[in-house]
């Protein structure tokens, strides 16, 4: 039986297509698969001959165009259908498609598991390996002759300490390190042995100067000291009279000071006082020209004057008096 779209009259609408025979709408959803329902409206478009002259021919033609719309609506809400199923159905095949993918990915997991865990221990094994050497290498450059003794001694006991170690195929690699390793800091022990030496010798010969220079200076000390005790004589008598003469000078030029410094003080004063009354005149200046501002703007005088004194007070946010 062939399948068409049809063309049907109705009571509802004026025109509506509708899918006769046995084939879905999907099937007349295809490239070019609506040519046929297009060609029945046009023929019935064609078939009208419109008359403008007459009020029934306008609303013929009215009524044509109803029923392009109608087929129109029609058609578009079976695609519309078919599009919300196929969403529905591509949502139900993505949900499986995940579920599968999540159950393969935890059995691939599963089936690898046994080489993973052996490919971790391997990775673990030669880390602590690789670890180790480059512990040893630390050592070795981390030791400097101007360390103290007692570390580079404790930094050779620990490269040693390394061979009790199962080094496996790295055993060459360790052997190579460790022997390099404590030539080095064996080389760095031995001039700090020498610093050493050459150092306490230095303080032994520091020690010798420092003794001869103490007898001299005792010797000095006791010659200076006999001197000494003489001019101290002279000088407690010349010093006495000195101080007297000081005394006298100290007081006249504390008096003097302290006229000056009375005087500078009743300046300082009238000066603070001349200042106090001009900024006072200045400021009172501006506040009355702010409240005969404000005045004019239409505030009550004593209004004005409460707001002008609360803005020099800075209690009125966001605003600041220029003086």
């Amino acid at each position: 039986m062939t399948q068409t779209l049809a063309v049907q009259e109705t009571t509802e609408a004026p025109v509506e297509l509708i899918v006769t025979g046995k084939k879905t709408p999907a099937e007349y959803f295809v490239p070019n698969g609506l040519d046929g329902a297009i060609a029945k409206v046009r023929e019935m478009v064609d078939a009208h001959k419109p008359d403008i002259s007459t009020e029934k021919g306008r609303k013929a033609i009215a009524s044509i165009a109803r029923k392009v719309a109608s087929s129109k609506t029609y058609l578009d809400e079976l695609g519309k259908n078919l599009v919300s199923e196929i969403k529905v159905q591509a949502l139900v095949i993505d949900a499986e498609r995940k579920r599968m993918r999540d159950a393969l990915d935890a059995l691939k997991e599963e089936a690898r598991r046994p080489l993973t865990e052996y490919e971790e221990r391997e990775k673990a094994r030669v880390k602590g390996h690789e670890d180790a050497l480059a512990q040893i290498e630390f050592l070795a450059s981390h030791s400097s002759s101007t360390d103290p003794i007692e570390y580079l001694q404790a930094n050779a006991q620990q490269v040693e300490a390394f061979s009790s170690r199962d080094w496996q195929e790295f055993a060459a690699r360790y052997s190579d390190a460790s022997e390099s390793a404590l030539r080095r800091i064996g080389g760095e022990i031995d001039l700090r042995l020498k610093k050493d030496a050459e150092v306490a010798e230095l303080e032994r010969l520091r020690a010798a100067e420092l003794d001869r220079q103490r007898e001299e200076r005792e010797k000095r000390i006791a010659q200076e000291a006999a001197e000494r005790a003489t001019r101290e004589v002279e000088e407690r008598t010349r010093r006495a009279e000195a101080i007297a003469e000081q005394a006298k000078r100290d007081a006249e030029a504390a008096v003097e000071r302290e006229r000056q410094r009375v005087a500078a003080e009743e300046e300082r004063a009238r000066q603070a006082e001349e200042r106090r009354e001009a900024n006072k005149r200045h400021c009172g200046k501006i506040n009355r020209e702010i409240v005969e501002c404000f005045v004019k703007l239409g505030l009550p005088e004593t209004v004005a004057k409460n707001v002008v004194v609360a803005m020099a007070k800075g209690e009125v946010p966001h605003v600041k008096v220029a003086y």
